[in-house]
């Protein structure tokens, strides 16, 4: 199925290609996929055969363009500068993006006209599903033929895993009724459902093979570091842990606990403290704080925090609650992060909260 456009701005895909001749260069193993099937210098090379002839940016636009259906670069930018010029060209650039804003009149109306665009699956790599804004918004395009069951860009990439990533519990509790794919303990440990935890464990105490099933996908948006999972017990462990943090299950975070999950784990560079300090989930930082989290351990979220900290995390998102926790409890105003060099104030200075920038003056 190819790719429909997101938008008719060029400069939109910029980070996109950039991210796609990372991952491949780095040797991710969808991203040589990708390469394989698309770039004609590649075709019948060997995985490692392709990260030594080192996948170049013009090498990711040409997988971005046939992606979209069009032969090339110049022919994928042609076609969006016709789009711009006359939008109906290709109306679903305007209808996912009605998704993303929540928008469910405009939504029900440009499916009353393309019902298949409930499926399309956008340049961002993302069905509307995945893109859904709110739960109203899951419930419409679900209602409408919306397959929860897709997996989109990376193996177990669902739109359920997606909101569980995010954080966006009420989204993914609509789309848990419809399907629980990928279905690994990372699914009913961001639900809280602390049976099928529990199921994830067979009769001889061990993690079942469900529980590592599908775990590739593990980012939302491009510029997230390259990352393949490992089948390691510990990892799968650490994992579900940080995403119950992420959608604040504290049951199932105790659950995971008791089995062998630390609280300190990180798995794609973030921990669970950080994710929680993300989300807001102020009992839920409470709670691993009280089991010995590090309140000062740094990691990534995404591509624009590296070597941050909770409390850089929390500051950059206007967390009022959760800044004036951490600072309760002692975390460090001093630290500053990899990326920018900066300590948390001027995370919040430079994110315009004024409010948890005056708490760490």
């Amino acid at each position: 199925m190819a790719l429909r456009v997101y938008t008719a701005d060029v400069a939109f895909y910029g980070g996109y290609v950039e991210s796609l001749a990372n991952d491949a260069r780095h040797g991710l193993p969808e991203a040589l996929q990708r390469m394989a099937e698309h770039v004609p210098r590649f075709f019948g090379m060997a995985p490692d055969e392709i990260v030594a002839a080192g996948p170049s940016i013009d090498d990711a636009r040409t997988v971005y363009a046939r992606e979209h259906g069009l032969p090339d670069w110049p022919a994928f930018t042609a076609h969006l500068d016709a789009i711009a010029k006359a939008p109906a060209v290709e109306p679903f650039s305007a209808f996912i993006q009605a998704v993303e804003r929540a928008d469910l009149d405009a939504v029900r109306t440009a499916l009353d006209t393309h019902p298949d665009m409930v499926n399309g699956i956008a340049s961002t790599a993302k069905t509307p599903l995945h893109s859904a804004a709110n739960a109203d918004m899951a419930r419409l395009l679900i209602e409408r033929g919306a397959d929860a069951a897709i997996e989109t860009p990376l193996a177990g990439g669902t739109a359920l895993m997606h909101a569980l990533i995010w954080g966006a519990d009420a989204v993914a509790e609509v789309i848990a009724e419809q399907s629980l794919a990928p279905n690994n303990l990372r699914v009913p440990a961001a639900l809280g459902d602390i049976a099928g935890v529990a199921a994830m464990w067979d009769g001889r105490g061990q993690l079942d093979r469900a529980a590592f099933h599908k775990r590739d996908y593990y980012r939302p948006n491009y510029g997230w570091f390259p990352w393949q999972p490992a089948r390691n017990g510990q990892e799968v462990l650490d994992e579900a842990l940080i995403l119950a943090a992420a959608n604040g299950r504290i049951e199932a975070a105790a659950c995971l606990r008791s089995q062998g999950a630390n609280v300190n784990g990180t798995v794609y560079g973030t921990t669970a403290l950080i994710r929680a300090a993300w989300k807001n989930r102020v009992e839920m930082l409470d709670w691993l704080l009280d089991h010995d989290a590090d309140i000062n351990a740094t990691g990534w979220l995404g591509g624009h925090a590296k070597g941050a900290t909770a409390l850089h995390i929390a500051a950059s998102n206007g967390h009022v609650a959760v800044v004036q926790r951490l600072l309760d409890r002692g975390a460090r105003k001093d630290i500053r992060d990899d990326l920018y060099n900066s300590p948390p104030l001027g995370w919040a200075e430079f994110h315009g909260y004024p409010a948890t920038a005056a708490l760490l003056r």
